[in-house]
């Protein structure tokens, strides 16, 4: 996913929950990058900083990741995140649970969670 001009990619945000995100400097901004995304919070001055509901709205991502293995987040964050489904990644069905384990912790298994958002990013290279 490398060849995709930056320009192309697909817009990403990162829950961390609590209106938590990832920024530059961390390796999760890392893996959306080498997976072919672009972190709506790239403009954040620390690798780790809160992100607010009026932020993400206004980043309107193209794409929601949400590191979790509670299946019922996303309906908890469409329960308290007023404007929830103007987003376009609601709106186009791009919000994604993923396995914290795969995608939280930098080490061998990282290649998988590189694998696994460019999967989520770029479903019809993956068919």
């Amino acid at each position: 996913m490398s060849a995709v001009p930056q320009d192309q990619r697909p817009t990403v945000f990162w829950d961390l929950g609590g209106e938590w995100t990832v920024g530059p400097g961390s390796f999760v901004d890392d893996l959306i990058s080498l997976a072919g995304g672009r972190n709506v919070a790239s403009d954040l001055k620390e690798a780790y900083a809160q992100f607010s509901a009026e932020s993400l709205l206004a980043a309107d991502p193209d794409v929601i990741i949400v590191p979790s293995s509670d299946p019922s987040v996303v309906s908890q964050m469409a329960a308290t995140i007023k404007g929830w489904n103007k987003l376009k990644a609601v709106k186009n069905n791009h919000v994604y649970v993923v396995d914290p384990d795969v995608v939280s912790r930098p080490g061998p298994r990282i290649a998988d969670g590189v694998m696994l958002i460019a999967q989520k990013l770029y479903p019809d290279s993956f068919k």
